[in-house]
């Protein structure tokens, strides 16, 4: 069938009006096939046709013809015969200041400042600084380096004198030399022998006695605590008795201090004391309070009950049996006799789970303050207990804190304890300040209800 079109760049058939042409890579508009007769193509290209296709450039001859126009335009008639490498050499960069270049001079600058607080009066040297004159600090700087250190001239001794402490004293000379006794401000004495200045120990001025306030006390039936401040640092002593003439000494606390205690034991319950307090600074001025007719000071022990106790009240004292390798042993344990200290006081029972659960707690407490004069851990297990349970749970576990058997139940009655574990926190004079009903479930807990009073 004859195709209904030509090429009108080539005269190749073509069936449609718009369709490329492989011969010479046109794409139409084609001329129908009836008017090609009168037009023969020679069966070369067009010269039109020939420049069309010779602009058709891949993109790569097109970057390659940008960079060739640019070299020959930047060529000058007077490059001459230069190589056309040292035209396109990368010219140097010009070097700019950098954080490495001010980093160093930090540096430097820090280490003229530190060497000029060394070499000169570190006053001098801010208010140099201050002003800005650089040039008058650095010279000064300078010149203390350069004198040798024996050839410098020792800064004379002023010294300023009250005038109502003045002391004229006259200059002596003898063979030694010359020595001059300077009276300074705080009445000691210095005297200049040779360019050298030998400074006596001051003479205290002190005269008043340390002034005592804020007195309290907080007493059991068997022991006070006495508190009181001072106005000054003074160490601490307490004289006491049923009477004024104060035949019991406490003991003296030396260290100098302006918040005193001093517990005081082994008093008689339901009694009235006179007391006397003492407080000498470091000057010896002794100031007092209390222990005579008119500035009278007394305190009173608290009666002995039997009654159950409660937070604010005295625990009831007893004494037990404490329980040892070998069962029960012959010494016996009185709360009494650890007044003075804290006291941890427990409860419990061999067939108490409970109480077996937290006595880890209480070892641990046990073995922070063992070594120390201010807590006790003391537990009583009850007259059900099984001794030799006991025993070999406290070898199981390496308890070895305090346990007393209650073989009567007498302990149990005054306390009324109907269940258990039970735990009573004591203070020095064996006030009750906190009760647990219940276990413990950390070491934590006991020492956060040790620390509360």
């Amino acid at each position: 069938m004859k195709s209904p079109f030509v090429c009108e760049g080539c005269g190749k058939p073509r069936s449609y009006i718009n369709q490329y042409c492989p011969n010479c890579e046109s794409t139409g508009p084609h001329i129908p096939s009836s008017q090609a007769s009168a037009r023969k193509p020679s069966g070369k290209r067009l010269e039109w046709r020939t420049r069309a296709s010779a602009d058709k450039e891949t993109p790569v001859r097109r970057t390659q013809a940008s960079a060739d126009r640019k070299k020959r335009t930047s060529l000058s008639a007077d490059d001459g015969d230069k190589d056309i490498r040292s035209l396109y050499a990368r010219k140097p960069r010009k070097r700019r200041i950098g954080t490495a270049f001010w980093r160093n001079a930090a540096v430097f600058l820090a280490s003229v400042f530190v060497i000029g607080l060394i070499y000169m009066n570190g006053e001098a040297l801010v208010k140099k600084a201050v002003s800005w004159d650089l040039p008058a600090w650095l010279g000064s700087i300078v010149s203390n380096i350069r004198v040798p250190a024996e050839n410098k001239t020792p800064a004379p001794v002023v010294t300023s004198t009250p005038p109502e402490t003045a002391v004229n004293t006259p200059a002596s000379t003898n063979n030694s030399g010359d020595k001059t006794p300077v009276v300074a401000a705080d009445n000691s004495t210095a005297s200049n022998t040779g360019g050298s200045t030998v400074q006596s120990p001051p003479v205290s001025t002190d005269t008043q006695a340390p002034r005592i306030t804020d007195i309290a006390y907080v007493s059991s039936d068997y022991s006070v605590t006495i508190s009181w401040k001072t106005s000054e640092n003074a160490s601490s002593f307490i004289k006491y008795g049923t009477d004024l003439s104060l035949p019991f000494p406490s003991t003296e606390i030396p260290q100098l201090s302006t918040d005193h205690s001093i517990f005081i034991n082994g008093l008689t319950p339901n009694t009235r004391y006179h007391y006397q307090i003492i407080s000498k600074d470091t000057a010896s001025n002794t100031g007092t309070s209390g222990g005579t007719t008119e500035d009278d000071r007394t305190f009173s022990t608290q009666p002995i009950t039997n009654s159950a106790p409660y937070s604010g009240s005295v625990a009831p004292d007893f004494t037990l049996k404490k329980l040892g390798v070998n069962g029960l042993q012959k010494e016996e344990i009185s709360l009494s006799q650890y007044r003075g200290k804290k006291v941890i006081l427990n409860f419990w029972a061999s067939w108490c789970t409970p109480c077996k659960m937290e006595l880890p707690h209480l070892q641990t407490v046990w073995n922070k303050y063992r070594n120390s004069s201010d807590v006790m851990v003391l537990t009583v297990a009850g007259s059900q207990s099984d001794v030799e349970a006991i025993q070999d749970f406290m070898a199981q576990n390496n308890f070895d804190f305090t346990v007393c058997l209650d073989e009567y139940e007498g302990v149990f009655n005054n306390y009324g304890i109907t269940s258990i574990p039970r735990t009573y926190f004591l203070d020095k004079n064996g006030v009750i300040h906190k009760i647990q009903q219940g276990m413990f479930t950390s070491p934590g807990e006991v020492e956060f209800m040790l620390d509360s009073y």
